[in-house]
Formats: structure tokens, sequence, C-alpha cells
């Protein structure tokens, strides 16, 4: 006879990489729809468009993957994530940080680029089936 297949579960730790890892984008997105001023426009353009659209996804794909306790999807969504995430600050440090920005920025570096790697850690070496 078959046994029911168990639920994986989550740590409380990965739980609160989850929630910063779908709650920062989402409100980024939401902020540039709300006010694109922060792209240095009056409107959304393609590519603050495209900002929000793969911060939402990201978010999305990253929350169903930990309701879902899938080990492998969580991984996969959070190293997207965590490249996108690693591509878009080191690209705010290149293009020059005003002194009032830089202490935000430092800290989404903290906790976008550092605490998903321990994520990333415990996850590749969980079993895969």
């Amino acid at each position: 006879m078959d046994q029911p297949e168990q639920k994986r579960s989550l740590p409380w730790w990965l739980w609160c990489v989850v929630v910063i890892e779908v709650a920062v984008p989402t409100y980024f997105g939401a902020a540039s729809i709300i006010d694109p001023g922060i792209w240095g426009a009056a409107s959304l353009g393609t590519l603050g468009q495209l900002y929000v659209t793969r911060n939402f996804a990201m978010a999305f794909g990253v929350a169903i993957a930990a309701l879902k306790r899938s080990h492998v999807a969580l991984l996969c969504t959070i190293a997207v994530r965590y490249v996108t995430d690693l591509t878009d600050i080191t690209a705010s440090f290149v293009r020059g940080v005003d002194p009032e920005t830089m202490p935000v920025l430092l800290v989404f570096a903290l906790l976008l680029l550092v605490l998903p790697l321990f994520a990333l850690g415990w996850l590749a070496r969980r079993p895969t089936h």
C-alpha cells in the first residue's frame, strides 16, 4: 500500500527569506506603478514596465514555490531572483549613488544578496525527491 506523500517542511528562517524575496520586489514594483518619477520620467517607460513585470513575476514564482514546499522550485526561483537583484544593485552602484540613498541601497544589498545565499546553500543540499 502506498504511503501518502509527506509535505516537506521549510524552516522558519527560510520563510523569512521568502517573505523578503516576495515583499521587497512587490513593494518596489507597486511603487514604480504609483510613482513613475522614481524612473526619472512622467510615465512608466518600457524599462520601467519590464522592471515591474519581472519583479511581480519573480515574487509570484517564489511565493508559489514556497507554498508548494518544492525545494527544487524554490532553489531555482531564489537563484534567478538573486541574479536579477545582483545585477540591479550592481547597476545602481555603477550609475553612482547619491549619499542620501546609499544607506538604503546597502540595506537592500544585505537583505537581497546576503540572506538568500543562506537559503540557496540550504536548498542546494536538500534531496530532490
